[in-house]
This record gives C-alpha cells, sequence and structure tokens, in this order.
C-alpha cells in the first residue's frame, strides 16, 4: 500500500525530470534565431519578459557593463575593453527593442516597430497571465510581414498562475514540451545591423547613455556616448543619443550638429528631420524649420502610403 501511495508522485517526478531535458520552445526558438536571422538585428520583443528568446544582446551586455563597473569602476574596465575586444565572445548579438524603459509597448505596437526600427518581430503567448500580447495586434501582423517560424508546446498541463517561468505543476503526462508559443516574424522594415564586438560595445554604451539620459544624468550620459563614438564614429543612434542630450542640457547649436550628423547617415528617418526642425525653430532660422519639417511630413507620408501597399 505504502508503495502505491508513493508510485504518483514519483511518476510526477520522472515526468518532470524529463521536461527539464528536453529543450523548451524558447530554447529551439533561440537555436532557430542565431541560425537563421543575422547578427545585429533588431528584433522587437512583444509579450512580456518571461517569453524572451534567450540570446546575446546589447541591453544585456549593458547590464553586465553596468554591474561591472559599480563593482569595480568604469576606469577599470575602460583600460580592460581593448582586451576584451580582441578576445571576446563570439556569440551572435542582437537587439531587444522592448526593454524595462519602454515596457509600455509590450503589448505589441505597430507604431514601436517604425519607431524602434525593428526588421524582425518575436511574439510570444501562453494561456498564463504573464504574456500581454494583444491579440489584434497579433492578428496585424499577418499583414504587415512574414511568419518565418512558430514554436509551440505539445500537450496540455496546469500551471502555477504565479511561475512566469512555465514548468507545469500538474497533469502534464503527455505534456512533451514546455515553454509559450513564441513565432518570428520579417517585417518589411530596412535592417539596420552591426558585424563586430567593438559595434557591439558602442550599442551597449549607447543603450546606457539612453538610460541616464531618461533619469536626467546628462554628464553620465555624455561620458557614456563619448565611449561610443571612441569605438564606431558611424553610428546614427549614437548621434541621435548625443544630440537629446544636448537638447536638454539647452546647447541647441551643439545638438543640431549631431542631428545633421547622423541625418547623414539615414536621411530616411523622418524623426531626424523633425527634431532637426525644432532646433532651427528654437534657433529662430524658420526657413530651414519649415523645410526640415516639410520633409519629415513628406517620408511620413511615404511611410503611410507603403503601409497601406503591404496590408492590400
Amino acid at each position: 500500500m505504502a508503495l502505491l501511495a508513493l508510485a504518483e508522485p514519483f511518476y510526477a517526478s520522472v515526468s518532470l525530470a524529463r521536461l527539464q531535458a528536453v529543450p523548451d520552445t524558447r530554447s529551439q526558438a533561440a537555436e532557430w534565431l542565431e541560425q537563421h536571422i543575422p547578427a545585429g538585428s533588431i528584433c522587437c520583443n512583444f509579450g512580456g519578459w518571461a517569453g524572451d528568446v534567450p540570446v546575446a544582446t546589447v541591453e544585456g551586455l549593458w547590464w553586465k557593463i553596468n554591474h561591472y563597473e559599480r563593482l569595480w569602476g568604469r576606469e577599470t574596465l575602460d583600460a580592460m575593453r581593448p582586451f576584451l575586444l580582441r578576445n571576446g565572445p563570439s556569440d551572435s548579438f542582437y537587439s531587444y527593442a522592448i526593454h524595462p524603459g519602454n515596457r509600455n509597448y509590450e503589448q505589441g505596437s505597430m507604431a514601436a516597430v517604425h519607431e524602434l526600427g525593428c526588421s524582425y518581430v518575436v511574439l510570444h503567448d501562453h494561456d498564463l497571465s504573464y504574456p500581454t500580447l494583444d491579440f489584434s495586434f497579433a492578428r496585424e501582423m499577418s499583414s504587415r510581414g512574414e511568419r518565418l517560424a512558430r514554436f509551440a508546446q505539445l500537450g496540455h498541463a496546469e500551471y502555477d498562475p504565479i511561475d512566469g517561468y512555465y514548468m507545469p505543476i500538474g497533469r502534464f503526462a503527455e505534456l512533451e514540451r514546455t515553454g509559450p508559443t513564441i513565432e518570428i516574424w520579417r517585417l518589411h522594415e530596412p535592417e539596420k545591423r552591426w558585424n563586430s564586438l567593438r559595434e557591439v560595445f558602442a550599442r551597449a554604451y549607447v543603450r546606457g547613455a539612453a538610460t541616464r539620459l531618461g533619469a536626467d544624468k546628462l554628464n553620465d550620459a555624455l561620458a557614456l556616448v563619448e565611449r561610443a563614438l571612441a569605438l564606431d564614429e558611424e553610428d546614427a543612434d549614437t548621434y541621435l543619443i548625443s544630440a537629446q542630450i544636448f537638447e536638454r542640457a539647452e546647447r541647441d547649436g551643439d545638438a543640431l550638429i549631431f542631428y545633421e550628423r547622423a541625418l547623414a547617415l539615414e536621411p530616411e528617418r523622418a524623426d531626424f528631420w523633425r527634431s532637426s526642425g525644432e532646433v532651427y525653430q528654437r534657433l529662430g532660422d524658420a526657413e530651414k524649420a519649415q523645410r526640415y519639417m516639410d520633409k519629415a511630413l513628406a517620408l511620413e507620408s511615404a511611410a503611410r502610403r507603403a503601409g497601406s501597399k503591404v496590408d492590400r
């Protein structure tokens, strides 16, 4: 009788161990993504933190840089950086455009896709409450892009509603794989990517500068931008953050220099033209302000027309 009482929990333990040994949908999606999506691609990761596909990202690298500098100091890391660039990881790094600083977008937003320059969208969903995906946005994807891959759990089970890791607690005898449902989409957006560890570090510093700017720590933000520029002088996002820092410091002349540099690299960015026009307006150059605003409106109108053609 005692053996019978132990049989069910023993069987459950064996089944759970078997599930833990099988790659879940996030691991499968990570392997697929690294094989098929170019390194340096910017991905809009909608649905919430729990379903993020575990690949190396510049946002994760910034977190590591920030943590190291808090413990050992920025100068120590600066001294180590040449060694790290020569001998650092050869992993494929990506960018997850949705992060703690803009979680308001995590339900899914086509405006965010355009604003953040995402070439790919990674969606995740599950019966648990953690996924926050907007179903109407998920449906919209079918007219906006091409679904490249889909990974879903096999079978059904009961889950603890406070568990963000999707491990079942009951009725999982027939479950063959755990994890949320993940879809990877390719969008009709221009691709932005980087190809070297040097550029990856530069993007990580830019991510840190944006975080510091959001906290109104202008000196820290500027110091991080300077480190990014020392690694990669030809990046529009670095110029954009630099311009925004100088705008916040009420140094419009310096801001305009960086906006113009950003426009020279990415002249199709309507937001760059609009921001430059606003600076010219503050500087009293009404003619240039109007010209730049008209260019921004023309680019935005062209983008809307292109979107309408994709919808049809």
